[in-house]
C-alpha cells in the first residue's frame, strides 16, 4: 500500500479552509505550519544554469506587465478552441468509448483547453528569455498578435488513447488525412516522442503511417515538413502535431492562432499531468508563475529531489515507469475504468532513490494544490 504520509504533513484535512485564508498569501504564515511552505536551506537542488535562467525570468517578468494581452489571448482564444474541439470530435467522435453503445471505441476521450493568462505570461517570459540569450529577433510581451505568432501551443486539443494498437491507430491517420486533403486541418510539425526502454511495437504509431501523414501535408500545403522522432531522456510517449488556424478558411473566425494536438494513451497522459509539473522543477521553473497553491508541491519535490545524482535517478525512475504505464494500455484496454495507480521505483527496478519521490504520491499532491488552486484563483 503507498505511504501517504508525506502528502499529509503539508496538507491539513480541510483543504477548503486552508484555500480561503490564502487568498491573500500573506496570510497563510503561522496559520498552518504544515503548509507554511518550506525554509530556503531545505531546499538544495539548483544547479547554477537553472538559477540564472529562473532570475531572468523573473526580472523580464517584473519587466513587463503584459496581464491585460495575455488575458486577451486566452479569451479570444475561446472560439479557437471550440472549433478544435468540434473538428477533432466530428472526424474521430465515432471512436470513442461508451459502454452501451460503443463498447469497441479505442478512443477514451478528447479533450481541449487554452492556456490560463498566468500560462500564457509564463511561456511568453521564457520565450522571450530564451530568445534574449540566443541573440535572437525578441518579440513584444505586451503586444497580443506578437503573443500568438511566438507561442505554438496556445489553444491545445488532446486525444486520449484506451486501446492504442497500431489498426486503430491508423484509422485516426485516415481521418487526419481527410481533413488535410480538405485543407481543414494545416499541419505545421509531426513530432513523434519514443521511449528508449521499448521496441518499435509500442510506438502509438507505425512510421508507416506517419510517413502517410507527412506526405498529404507535404503535397496539399506545398511544405517540407519531415517526421521527427523524439527520444526524451523522461521517457514520455506521445504524437504531437502542430497546427496554424490560419489557413484562408480559417484566418477570420480564429484570428491567427496556433496550436497543438496531442495524440497519447490514457495511464501515459495521466503521468504525464504530474510529470510536468516535476520537469519545470528540475528545469528551474516555476509551476503556474509561482502561484501559491503549488509552492508546497515545489517545496517538497525539490527537498527530496535533494541533488545531481538524485535528479539523475528520478530520471531513471520516469523513463521506466513511463515504460510501465504504456505497456498496461494493450493489457488493461478492455477493463473499464482505472485507478491510476503509478508505478513506484521498486517496480521499475531502481534502487537508491528518495522514497518520498513516489508518483503515487507526488500525484496525490498536485491533486491537493490543484484544488487549492481552483478556489483561491478567483
Amino acid at each position: 500500500m503507498i505511504n501517504i504520509n508525506p502528502v499529509n504533513n503539508f496538507f491539513k484535512s480541510n483543504v477548503i479552509s486552508f484555500a480561503q485564508k490564502i487568498k491573500n498569501p500573506s496570510t497563510a504564515k503561522g496559520i498552518y505550519r504544515n503548509l507554511r511552505p518550506l525554509e530556503k536551506d531545505t531546499v538544495s537542488f539548483t544547479s547554477a544554469q537553472n538559477t540564472n535562467t529562473q532570475a531572468l525570468n523573473k526580472s523580464l517578468m517584473e519587466a513587463f506587465d503584459n496581464r491585460i494581452a495575455c488575458q486577451e489571448v486566452h479569451q479570444n482564444g475561446e472560439p479557437v478552441r471550440k472549433d478544435l474541439e468540434a473538428s477533432l470530435k466530428a472526424s474521430l467522435g465515432k471512436f470513442i468509448y461508451r459502454e452501451s453503445s460503443n463498447p469497441e471505441g479505442f478512443i477514451q476521450e478528447i479533450i481541449t483547453r487554452v492556456k490560463a493568462p498566468e500560462s500564457i505570461r509564463e511561456k511568453a517570459t521564457t520565450t522571450l528569455a530564451k530568445m534574449i540569450k540566443e541573440q535572437k529577433r525578441a518579440f513584444d510581451p505586451e503586444n497580443p498578435e506578437d503573443i500568438k505568432a511566438n507561442i505554438g501551443d496556445i489553444v491545445g486539443g488532446r486525444v486520449i488513447l484506451r486501446n492504442p494498437s497500431h489498426d486503430n491507430t491508423a484509422k485516426i491517420i485516415d481521418e487526419l488525412i481527410k481533413n488535410v486533403l480538405a485543407r481543414k486541418l494545416k499541419i505545421t510539425r509531426i513530432e513523434n516522442y519514443t521511449n528508449s526502454e521499448l521496441g518499435d511495437q509500442y510506438e502509438y504509431f507505425s512510421q508507416k503511417d506517419l510517413e502517410r501523414l507527412k506526405e498529404a501535408v507535404n503535397q496539399t500545403y506545398k511544405t517540407n515538413l519531415e517526421v521527427i522522432n523524439n527520444q526524451k531522456n523522461t521517457g514520455y510517449m506521445a504524437l504531437h502535431l502542430d497546427v496554424d488556424f490560419s489557413n484562408p478558411e480559417y484566418r477570420t473566425k480564429n484570428n491567427n492562432y496556433k496550436g497543438e494536438i496531442q495524440i497519447v494513451g490514457d495511464d501515459v497522459s495521466k503521468m504525464k499531468d504530474v510529470e510536468d509539473f516535476c520537469y519545470k522543477l528540475k528545469k528551474g521553473m516555476e509551476i503556474r508563475s509561482g502561484n501559491p497553491a503549488y509552492k508546497a508541491f515545489s517545496d517538497y519535490f525539490l527537498k527530496h529531489l535533494n541533488n545531481e545524482e538524485g535528479k539523475e535517478k528520478f530520471e531513471e525512475y520516469t523513463r521506466k515507469a513511463y515504460a510501465i504505464q504504456r505497456m498496461k494500455e494493450p493489457a488493461e484496454a478492455k477493463k473499464g475504468k482505472k485507478n491510476y495507480i503509478f508505478p513506484t521505483a521498486t517496480e521499475c527496478g531502481v534502487s537508491g532513490i528518495d522514497s518520498g519521490l513516489d508518483f503515487n504520491i507526488l500525484y496525490r499532491l498536485k491533486e491537493l494544490s490543484d484544488q487549492i488552486y481552483d478556489i483561491i484563483k478567483d
